[in-house]
């Protein structure tokens, strides 16, 4: 595609996308560059994987103020937005705001919208808040394990081998999440929560659409027009 409005056109002229957008919710994300995979920034490298608990227990030594009375998936966002790597994709429900995201950046490179078609859970959701608990404790040499001990969330008591097997799932856990930041809101945000070890899979997508890296800036221009 090689404007805005081929983008609008695009999305209901393809049947399959069409029908997923009846189904379920639909959701976006842009990347500037086609070739980059669908992972979250900790995973995209081994040793961004291996310092995921040193990288947020840093970031709350330093920022403790920031960090006051919110949930540990919260402080996770937080963190995201400030540049730390974490096992979150940011989505968005706005397709618009997706194709910002993949013209903004990488002007040499082809980019790409992905639509993402699935079940949404909350942020308060007991399997995100069992992945998160597990990030911020119980993370060691680049493997999610247990203590040897149960969790409790929420007043629910999780056995060893219920938060194993949350936590080592290859699916990714879609959420919504509360809209407490501003960022957040402006970008209808939700998130992707990937789970499990080093290898684990690509969340799945129903449809993607190329932006040509010759187009970019008329497209950031037509979009600006548009806000």
């Amino acid at each position: 595609m090689e404007s805005v409005a081929d983008y609008l056109t695009a999305l209901p002229q393809n049947q399959e996308f069409f029908d997923t957008l009846l189904d379920k919710l639909t959701l976006f994300r842009g990347q500037g560059n086609k070739e980059w995979d669908l992972m979250p920034s900790v995973m995209r490298n081994r040793e961004d994987y291996l310092n995921e608990e040193l990288y947020i227990k840093e970031c709350i030594r330093q920022y403790p103020e920031e960090f006051i009375n919110m949930s540990k998936i919260d402080m996770l966002i937080k963190m995201q937005h400030y540049g730390v790597p974490t096992r979150l994709l940011d989505l968005t429900k706005n397709p618009l705001i997706a194709l910002y995201f993949a013209c903004v950046s990488e002007p040499n490179k082809d980019g790409v919208v992905y639509a993402i078609s699935g079940p949404v859970a909350r942020s308060s959701d007991l399997y995100v808040n069992a992945i998160t608990e597990c990030v911020f404790n119980h993370k060691s040499h680049g493997n999610m394990y247990i203590k040897k001990c149960s969790l409790k969330i929420d007043g629910v008591d999780l056995s060893e081998d219920s938060v194993k097997s949350i936590i080592n799932s290859e699916t990714p856990i879609i959420f919504e999440a509360s809209l407490t930041n501003a960022r957040i809101k402006n970008q209808n945000g939700y998130f992707a929560i990937y789970r499990g070890e080093k290898n684990c899979k690509e969340i799945k997508f129903q449809h993607k659409i190329f932006v040509k890296k010759e187009c970019k800036e008329q497209i950031i221009h037509q979009l600006s027009m548009i806000a």
